[in-house]
């Protein structure tokens, strides 16, 4: 009710209000009631009406106060209604419009009732509507509808979603147009009262508890309603500072608050009401205290924890405290439970026992604590402390050299902090360093790092370098004005165990970050200039993002960073990212017979439900298995053992059937079964030949080939690989030494050998390393002091390593001295007899038959086979693999007979007793008959077929071989002939970039520009010249010049544009212009 006095009209008396006038009236809530259903598949609306959840059980809800909007979100599988009471301004004629992702559907009633609703306009999921985009599909508007003002009307509005792969992202909204035209986009809240929404209702009320004096008391109540509701707790009546939340801990219970009662007034916008009182009882605490730990905070001062709030005079006397070793100077109180003691020096590392007497607690009749109570203590550098009171305490436990550190905590950035700090009081300039061996996947931007601080407050300035779990990375961060927003800048991508941060204060005033893969070169993330005092605190960072969960960080090798150099890495490292532009989920790593691990490269989370691995495999991920941006899923055929090996959490599976040591085919498809990741992978290079069976897994090395690349994987850092987190790559010299030649074919008195190479311009120390044929035996140990110097070479014969090589072909290893890594290992085919292959040059990625021989020296130029591959038509214009073939070409002086002979790699074809002649060449078809009808020049003579199999699209190995054998004779005395097949030509070609553009199925095939040249770089081949095989066709057109305004002035030129690449003649052309005659000279 409105009372109203003093109030006159503009006539000349100027009559007055009767004295308090009243008017009675209702006050209406003005929004839009929104509920949320959380975890419903599907794309229709009725996928959200027929779940079991609508409408009674929404996982959220929320009043709109400003438009008939959701808010934009990139969610997935969820549904939402919003109801409300809308209240027309005039009377008169009203159409609404809705928009929505993926479907909508807006129901308006004929009066307030909702049981008069009827759908007035949809969305239809299928055609991609955007936010605030009316017409796109028809049914997004209604028909004009007659509204009466002042009378309401039922409006809801109802939309589903499923997997969210456009943006912009999930959105609802509601516009009218009035009766004047005028349009309101969305409507505004104010025109609207909530539906549905109700007052709070109290479930479960909180009950009445009895405690220990000085112990801690919680009361929590339970409501019904899933919109938000505001607490506030009282004690005997009178409001509780910061007691906002449905639970209510009082952290220090004193005896003066026995038979207190507590309660809680709840509230929302439609109306409040109070919880039940529940009693406090507190019993007298009869408990002396006990020592909880000991720390130091420096080199001078000890910090002492209690098991519960102690007396002040009791615990500041100095005299209470002994520490061998050293004397206790001063006591004074941290909290209410600890207190810091003031030494003479420690001596970092050593170790302490704390002996204590008389301190008593807070009772109304103190104890005290047990007499000469001990605990034994290490001096350590760093001192743990909880910064922003993180809900979930820290943890820190010193190893032989670093300290692995467990926190929670809500961020560091932002304008506050909340986050676990383990520092050391540091003045003047520093440089120091540290290496990152762990961190794990909490949030996407749990953080681990280096910080320098102004002080311990939660807002203060600082400057850190810190790491994330995954794509996030390394970054520099500070905070310049106390209470201000902190600023980032610089990314570096994270490599555990081997991810090094630097923090560097130079001059006072310059704050400086880094990051580095091997703690010796170092990227610039980051500078400011901050005006800290001069002495600060220097030390370990640590924040999980998730007040509600812990993570934890391992921090190795902190020391002094000197005389190391800034710069880029000369490294081929490529970060984890998307593999396909299908998807960002990403097959990271394969582990025959045992896993595979897939990674989300968004920064998003990915709902996986209904998914399935295909393939060698078969797996269908359960409902609701959603993985976060960034983190990694195991899929393991014995998740059990593989979490009791690793240790992991994020398994899944079992899966069925085995993935093969061979090759074998792993795919991930959608729900609808769609492929959206597939890798073939192979034991035959240029796949990593470590992960067949030598410990390694295969990992994704380089993403951006694609995961259907070879180039992309490559071996694990380590044996067993790196389930459930990043494969980290240690930059060790021992990387630079690889096999570079080996011989393997011989006759006495020549010996088989093979010879290593460092192509780094430093020395390596091989000692201690492993070289063996047999990936289960390591054969012959590198004597201790072989240092390999820079780009050296050493050969190793048969008779020094105690085994020889198989001229059948095998393959060779080299492992590191302690048996963790493969350095190195190739597997070749059958060798020719005295014909040694390398890589040429020293250190190029592939193997080749080489023209001379060149243990332990640089190595020959390559040996070109006589008989080369020398034209390929791997994808004809007719899309018909009957259309293919490959071109032979004996570019030597005598002819070859191919007899036996064979393509054993892209194709399998053996030849017959078939004779190329000197300059002679020979077409293998995957169909001779019918090439031979499509090219006159081919016949019987120069033609052979059919072979088996068909060319890759897009790029494959070939590779020539002819047949050989070796003779050997056993200890029996039984002789016996060893046939094999040696590689005398191959080739691995590609499409895109220089390997042409035509010969992808553009009409062309791929030709060797010249046949000495050597095969495997893409500039010694090109399309074939197609060209003149061409017809020129004739083509005319007459006709209006479109969007011409017949000034001659301003239609000044004629262009003319192909659709696609060729060539054209133009000629005769003619174009005038309101009656004029020609305007364009043809000559």
């Amino acid at each position: 009710t409105l009372t109203v006095n003093n109030v006159h009209d503009r006539a000349a008396a100027l009559n007055t209000i009767v004295p308090n006038s009243r008017q009675s009236f209702t006050a209406l809530l003005k929004g839009i009631y929104r509920e949320v259903f959380s975890g419903i598949a599907g794309s229709d609306v009725s996928d959200l009406t027929n779940s079991p959840a609508f409408p009674a059980n929404p996982s959220g809800a929320e009043l709109l106060t400003n438009l008939f909007e959701t808010p934009g979100r990139v969610w997935n599988n969820y549904g939402q209604r919003l109801r409300a009471r809308i209240l027309p301004p005039v009377t008169g004629d009203y159409r609404f419009w809705l928009a929505a992702d993926d479907s909508g559907v807006l129901l308006l009633g004929a009066n307030d009732a909702p049981e008069s609703a009827r759908p007035i306009a949809a969305v239809a999921a299928g055609v991609l509507v955007a936010a605030r985009q009316w017409d796109v599909q028809p049914s997004q508007q209604s028909a004009l509808i007659p509204l009466v003002a002042g009378q309401q009307y039922y409006l809801e509005a109802l939309m589903q979603t499923s997997i969210s792969v456009e943006f912009p992202p999930d959105h609802l909204a509601v516009r009218w147009q009035l009766p004047d035209g005028s349009l309101e986009e969305p409507i505004p809240a104010a025109r609207l009262t909530p539906y549905g929404m109700n007052p709070p209702s109290i479930v479960s009320q909180p009950t009445n508890t009895s405690v220990v004096e000085g112990s801690t008391a919680t009361f929590q109540l339970t409501v019904s309603n899933p919109d938000p509701i505001r607490f506030q707790w009282q004690q005997n009546g009178t409001n509780i500072a910061g007691a906002t939340n449905s639970i209510y801990t009082d952290l220090v219970i004193e005896r003066a608050e026995n038979g207190s009662v507590v309660q809680c007034v709840l509230s929302n916008p439609v109306g409040s009401t109070n919880s039940v009182g529940a009693i406090l009882n507190v019993t007298p605490d009869v408990t002396p205290p006990v020592l909880v730990d000991v720390s130091n905070n420096s080199s001078n001062r000890v910090v002492v924890f209690f098991s519960e709030p102690v007396d002040a005079a009791t615990a500041t006397n100095f005299a209470n405290y002994r520490i061998a070793g050293v004397t206790v100077l001063a006591a004074a109180l941290r909290d209410n439970r600890s207190v810091t003691l003031t030494t003479t020096p420690l001596v970092m590392g050593g170790t302490y026992t704390l002996t204590v007497n008389a301190v008593r607690d807070r009772a109304v009749t103190p104890n005290v604590i047990a007499p000469n109570s001990q605990r034994t203590f290490l001096a350590a550098d760093f001192f743990p402390q909880a910064i922003g009171s993180p809900p979930l305490p820290g943890f820190i436990t010193w190893t032989g050299n670093g300290v692995d550190i467990t926190a929670s905590g809500g961020d560091l950035g932002g304008t506050n902090d909340q986050f676990h700090f383990s520092y050391q009081q540091r003045r003047g300039d520093f440089d120091v360093k540290v290496r990152v061996q762990r961190l794990d996947f909490t949030d996407l931007w749990s953080a681990a790092g280096l910080m320098a601080r102004e002080d311990l407050g939660t807002n203060g300035r600082y400057a850190a370098a810190f790491s994330t779990p995954s794509i996030a990375g390394s970054f520099f961060q500070y905070r310049a004005n106390t209470g201000g927003a902190a600023q980032t800048s610089g990314a570096f991508p994270v490599n555990y165990p081997y991810t090094w941060l630097r923090l560097q204060r130079l001059g006072g005033t310059r704050f400086t970050g880094y990051a580095s893969f091997d703690g010796q070169t170092w990227t610039q993330l980051g500078s400011v200039i901050l005006a800290l005092p001069p002495t600060i605190y220097l030390g370990f960072a640590v924040s999980s993002h998730n007040p509600s969960q812990t993570v934890l960080a391992q921090f190795r090798d902190f020391g002094d960073s000197t005389g190391e150099s800034v710069g880029v890495l000369p490294v081929a490292m490529e970060p984890l990212g998307p593999s396909s532009r299908r998807t960002g989920l990403v097959f990271t790593e394969i582990m025959s017979l045992e896993f595979i691990e897939l990674y989300n490269s968004n920064p998003f989370f990915a709902d996986l439900s209904g998914y399935r691995i295909s393939g060698d495999v078969d797996y269908t991920f359960p409902p609701r298995t959603l993985l976060p941006g960034g983190a990694f899923l195991v899929i393991a055929r014995n998740p059990a053992d593989l979490q009791a090996v690793h240790g992991l959490s994020n398994v899944t599976g079992p899966y069925t059937n085995n993935l093969s040591n061979g090759k074998g085919t792993v795919r991930l498809r959608n729900r609808a079964d769609a492929i959206l990741l597939e890798v073939n992978y192979d034991s035959k290079p240029p796949w990593p030949v470590a992960a067949d069976g030598a410990g390694h897994s295969l990992v994704l090395a380089r993403p951006s080939y694609g995961e259907g690349d070879p180039k992309a994987w490559g071996q694990s850092d380590t044996f067993g690989g790196s389930p459930g987190r990043a494969d980290g790559v240690e930059f060790s010299p021992l990387r630079n030494v690889m096999i570079n030649e080996f011989l393997a074919h011989t006759d006495p008195p020549e010996l088989d050998y093979l010879e290593l190479y460092n192509h780094a311009f430093s020395p390596v120390d091989l000692s201690g390393c492993w070289l063996s044929d047999d990936p289960a035996t390591n054969k012959f140990r590198i004597p201790d002091g072989t240092i390999l110097g820079p780009t050296g070479f050493v050969a190793l014969a048969e008779t020094t390593l105690g085994f020889a090589l198989s001229a059948a072909g095998e393959a060779l290893y080299l492992v590191n001295s302690n048996r963790t890594r493969v350095v190195d290992a190739i597997r070749f085919e059958g060798q020719e007899n005295g014909v040694a292959t390398g890589r040429y040059p020293d250190g190029a990625p592939g193997f080749q038959r080489l023209a001379a021989k060149t243990p332990g020296a640089p190595n020959a130029p390559l040996r070109i086979s006589s008989l080369v591959i020398n034209e390929i038509m791997y994808h004809p214009i007719t899309d018909d693999a009957n259309d293919e073939f490959v071109e032979l070409y004996n570019r030597g002086t005598n002819a070859i007979n191919l007899n036996g002979w064979r393509f054993t790699d892209g194709i399998d074809f053996t030849f017959g007793n078939t004779v190329i002649p000197a300059n002679g060449y020979l077409v293998v078809a995957k169909n001779a008959a019918r090439l031979m009808t499509n090219y006159p020049n081919l016949n019987a003579g120069n033609t052979v077929g059919n072979y088996e199999g068909t060319l890759n699209n897009s790029g494959e190995r070939l590779a020539l071989s002819r047949r050989d054998f070796t003779v050997t004779t056993n200890l029996s005395g039984v002789v016996k002939t060893n046939f094999f097949y040696v590689e005398v030509e191959e080739v691995t070609f590609g499409k895109g970039g220089r390997w042409g553009n035509w010969s992808e199925g553009g009409g062309s095939s791929l030709e060797r520009i010249d046949p000495h040249s050597d095969p495997r770089q893409s500039s010694n081949w090109a399309d074939s010249d197609e060209t003149a095989k061409s017809a020129w066709t004739s083509v005319s057109f007459s006709g209006t010049l479109d969007n011409a305004d017949g000034s001659s002035s301003r239609n000044n030129s004629l262009q003319i544009y192909l659709l696609d690449a060729g060539e054209c003649l133009v000629d005769n052309v003619s174009v005038s212009i309101a009656g004029s005659g020609n305007l364009v000279t043809n000559s």
